[in-house]
């Protein structure tokens, strides 16, 4: 069969907006290498685990080459804490040729940034690790080099610089800062990334000192820079964990650690650690390294998880198998798939006081990940209440998420208040459309509202039927407290009576549709699709995860992950209607409980994978896709498409280990062939040999355990 490309990194077809892919560069934080062999200087038993963990890090950076191909990382930056010992105690010294031992292998250019861990805490009364002092900084060029520097790539200018000596009154905070104001001011017309450990705020720039931030006055001395130079991007550690703001135009990422997470920051998930976790410091989903993508118009940050994943001193790297390489949401060029967020995503918590570290006051954080989430599988369109909106705080986020790629539909029911609809159109450039739920009875009074603003404002509408029980029978069915909304297709006389209005038409952009638990989304979507082409408006497919009867659980992995996959086919091959599922995150109490891509600890469950490969083998595909066929065999549910050059069959496994058998009449003439075999589940692209039986079905020699694609030549 022809060669389908889905591993490849340069050949991924990204959003035309960021132009061509210059290089990439890997970032590390945190690997907090101890002495080899010896116990660790540190009571966690994962701590145990740093060294392995470090050098199947650094391992799988110099084997990007397999994967990425031209696109393999340049230069690496570490961003401190190289090693756990700190710089007073003897095991310093072995742990850094340790961490030689693991760097040096890189074969790469690597900078390295100094941390506390390597140099001594920023000038604090409680710093665990010991202030920072010269004989320290002498201990660090000993063993690791520069305090700072920068180098140019391209034309790109990186900086790196000694966080912890800022505030310390030494000679080299002085010499450090007079050096960086004069690097920058003579780097200006260069587009600049910034490298650090201590993060300049955790939440909020005005935040108050504690152990995971800079204190003023260098903090406001260094955000000044940041703002001055319009850094692209500033890249920093020490936290062990993912955040992300957008300050003042730069891009600002604090990165996870290789080696552990911090769990004092694991209050921002509302769950209990499982004993695997170690009280959250050893959530394998959280640990990993960066590679970025440099382009034209722009950078993107990917997350490779390593999972905790080890390599003992003299062991043998694993063979990996080629997968599909990723897109992030920044790179996605179609956008067929998006996510009610019916959890808080930007919500802050306060972090009680442990007794380590921070023992005086609660720290201020947010959690991110739901948005590491949404990046990682590609995912642009994100739906969230008008409440949001209306908040101040949370309505900056959205205009710096909005800055990153993702795109925001505001929901309402029923008309906003004044206040709110002046707040919808002073800020529409941060709306990508807004959905109103009401009555049809209260159109009348609503359309002239939406009309104005319309005229005041760039804004789509979408109309969504709220349905009501005006009493006036009595079926004999059960009635359940639940309340639902959208048109369905059958609804086509009343939505043909409401296009007639000539008023309707102006002020409603398009319809807001419901496909329910026991409705296929295939189908219905291509129904929603088909009518709304003909009336010629947009549309939108809420598929629901819920149960129709609210006590009803909707937990079963493969059957959520089959319902995702099978509305993002659909959403893919029907261009005029937009699909939102309706559970992003697990709703583990209350009504109607289900599971969604991500768990309470924002970790990636058997949908997320599936939609993240197949949102990866979506963006490859030609814009224009032909919708063949959809069906049920004996071992769950197909659909096939095609897309001029190849027919692509998804396979939707009912139970694990399912053999894979499709009634598909569009697959190749004759009697067996071969095909690629993706597995949506890891990304793992494979062949299949292919025969077709005596019942006109095609059969593979593979198991499934979760939703695949297999695609044949035409």
């Amino acid at each position: 069969m022809k060669e389908l490309d889905w591993a490849s990194w340069a050949n991924r077809s990204v959003s035309p907006a960021l132009g061509e892919c210059l290089f990439t560069f890997a970032v590390i934080a945190d690997t907090h290498v101890d002495r080899e062999g010896f116990p660790s200087a540190s009571p966690f038993p994962v701590n145990e685990l740093s060294n392995a963990r470090t050098r199947y890090c650094f391992e799988d950076v110099k084997r990007l080459q397999d994967e990425l191909g031209d696109m393999t990382p340049e230069f690496a930056i570490h961003l401190g804490d190289v090693v756990h010992p700190i710089p007073a105690l003897p095991a310093y010294v072995t742990a850094a040729n340790d961490a030689h031992d693991i760097m040096d292998r890189l074969q790469i250019p690597m900078y390295l940034v100094p941390g506390n861990h390597d140099v001594g805490d920023k000038p604090m009364e409680y710093a665990p690790a010991g202030v920072v002092r010269n004989e320290y900084l002498t201990l660090w060029e000993e063993h690791f080099g520069a305090q700072y520097q920068s180098f140019d790539h391209g034309d790109c200018h990186f900086v790196t610089i000694n966080t912890p000596v800022i505030n310390s009154g030494l000679a080299l905070e002085a010499e450090q800062r007079e050096w960086l104001e004069n690097d920058l001011k003579a780097n200006a017309d260069k587009r600049i990334f910034f490298f650090l450990h201590y993060p300049p705020y955790l939440t909020q720039p005005d935040e108050t000192e504690h152990y995971d931030n800079i204190a003023e006055p260098g903090r406001s001395w260094l955000l000044g820079l940041i703002e001055r130079y319009k850094m692209e991007a500033m890249f920093a550690g020490h936290v062990h964990n993912f955040w992300y703001h957008h300050h003042a135009g730069t891009d600002c990422y604090l990165l996870p650690s290789t080696s552990n997470v911090r769990q004092d920051h694991s209050e921002i998930f509302r769950a209990t650690p499982t004993p695997e976790m170690e009280s959250g410091r050893n959530d394998i989903w959280k640990v990993g390294y960066v590679l970025v993508a440099v382009y034209e118009n722009g950078h993107v940050y990917h997350l490779r998880r390593t999972t905790g994943m080890l390599l003992e001193k003299g062991e043998t790297f694993p063979v990996k198998p080629q997968v599909v390489s990723a897109v992030q949401s920044r790179e996605a060029n179609r956008s067929t798939l998006g996510f009610e967020m019916r959890h808080p995503w930007s919500e802050i918590t306060e972090v009680a006081p442990s007794g380590a570290l921070d023992n005086f006051e609660r720290k201020l954080v947010r959690n991110d990940y739901l948005l590491l989430a949404l990046w990682d599988m590609g995912v642009r369109s994100v739906h969230v209440p008008l409440h949001d909106f209306a908040d101040q705080s949370v309505r900056d986020r959205m205009s710096a998420l909005a800055a990153s790629g993702i795109e925001f539909t505001v929901l309402s029911q029923g008309v906003p208040s004044p206040d709110q609809q002046k707040l919808l159109t002073d800020n529409a450039e941060i709306i990508h459309q807004w959905e109103v739920v009401t009555t049809l009875a209260s159109l009348p009074d609503i359309l002239p509202i939406i009309s104005r603003m319309k005229k005041t404002a760039s804004l789509s509408v979408f109309l969504s039927k709220q349905h009501v029980d005006d009493g006036s029978k009595d079926d004999g069915k059960v009635h359940y407290h639940f309340i639902n909304h959208g048109f369905i297709p059958e609804d086509d006389e009343e939505i043909a009576a409401l296009y007639r209005d000539e008023a309707f038409e102006h002020a409603i952009s398009g319809l807001v549709f419901y496909v329910a638990r026991v409705e296929s989304p295939w189908e219905r979507i291509s129904k929603i699709n088909a009518f709304a082409e003909r009336q010629g408006f947009r549309a939108i497919a809420n598929v629901m995860m819920a149960d129709p009867v609210p006590a009803h659980r909707q937990c079963n992995d493969l059957s959520n992950a089959n319902r995702i996959c099978e509305a993002l086919i659909a959403s893919t091959v029907n261009a005029n209607c937009e699909v939102f599922v309706d559970t992003f995150m697990d709703l583990d109490r209350g009504h109607s409980v289900r599971n969604g891509v991500i768990d309470r600890f924002c970790n990636p469950r058997l949908a997320y994978h599936v939609c993240r490969t197949l949102l990866s083998i979506s963006n490859r595909l030609p814009k224009t896709l032909k919708a063949l066929d959809f069906g049920y065999s004996a071992n769950g549910a197909w659909a096939a498409i095609d897309d001029g050059e190849y027919v692509h069959v998804v396979i939707m496994p009912m139970d694990e280990s399912a053999t894979v058998a499709i009634q598909q009449s569009s697959v190749p003439d004759g009697s067996s062939g071969v095909a690629q075999f993706v597995d949506l589940s890891t990304g793992v692209i494979s062949k299949l040999n292919w025969i077709r039986n005596d019942q006109d079905e095609v059969e593979g020699a593979a198991e499934l355990v979760a939703p695949a694609m297999i695609s044949f030549s035409k």
